[in-house]
C-alpha cells in the first residue's frame, strides 16, 4: 500500500510539474516524455489511454494543453473506458483531440463552464479550475478549446499555434 501510494504521488507530481507550469525552464517537450507522464496518471484511474501522437517536439503551450486534455478525458470516464489522444500538425497549428468513450462518459457542469471560459457560478471549484486553466492557457497561446458530448462519449479538442 505504501509503495503504491508513493508511486501514485510521484506520477502525479511529475505530471503536475509539466501540466501546470512548475517546469517553466523547458521551452519544448518530447511527445514521448509527455506520453510517459500521461500514462503515469492513467495508471491510477479506471480508464485506459491510447496515445496516438507520433514522436515529435512540442512547444510549452501544446505540451500543457495535451496533458490537461488527457487528465480531463480521464475524469470524464468515471466507470472506465478508453481515452484516445491525438495531435496533428497542420497549417502552423497543432490540433489536439481526446476521444473519451466508455459507460457513463460525461463532464461535470462546472468543467463545461471552465472549458467555455465561464466564471464559476457557485460551490467548490476543484474540477472547474483545471478546465478554466486549460481554456486560459490555450487562448493565451492564440488557440481555441472545444467539447462535444455524446452518449457514452466525450470529445475534447483544442488547437494551438505550432
Amino acid at each position: 500500500l505504501i509503495s503504491s501510494s508513493a508511486r501514485k504521488l510521484a506520477d502525479l507530481l511529475q505530471f503536475t510539474r509539466v501540466a501546470f507550469g512548475a517546469s517553466a525552464s523547458a521551452e519544448n517537450f518530447d511527445s514521448r516524455e509527455l506520453e510517459k507522464l500521461a500514462q503515469g496518471v492513467f495508471a491510477h484511474v479506471r480508464p485506459t489511454l491510447e496515445w496516438a501522437i507520433p514522436p515529435s517536439t512540442m512547444n510549452k503551450a501544446t505540451a500543457r494543453a495535451i496533458l490537461n486534455i488527457a487528465q480531463i478525458a480521464a475524469s470524464a470516464l468515471p466507470a472506465g473506458g478508453k481515452a484516445t489522444l491525438r495531435a496533428v500538425v497542420a497549417d502552423d497549428r497543432v490540433a489536439i483531440t481526446a476521444d473519451a468513450a466508455g459507460p457513463r462518459a460525461r463532464l461535470r457542469p462546472e468543467v463545461l463552464a471552465g472549458l467555455k471560459g465561464e466564471a464559476l457560478a457557485e460551490g467548490l471549484g476543484g474540477p472547474w479550475v483545471q478546465a478554466s486553466y486549460l481554456n486560459a492557457l490555450v487562448r493565451a497561446a492564440g488557440g481555441q478549446v472545444g467539447v462535444e458530448l455524446g452518449e457514452d462519449q466525450v470529445v475534447l479538442a483544442a488547437w494551438v499555434p505550432a
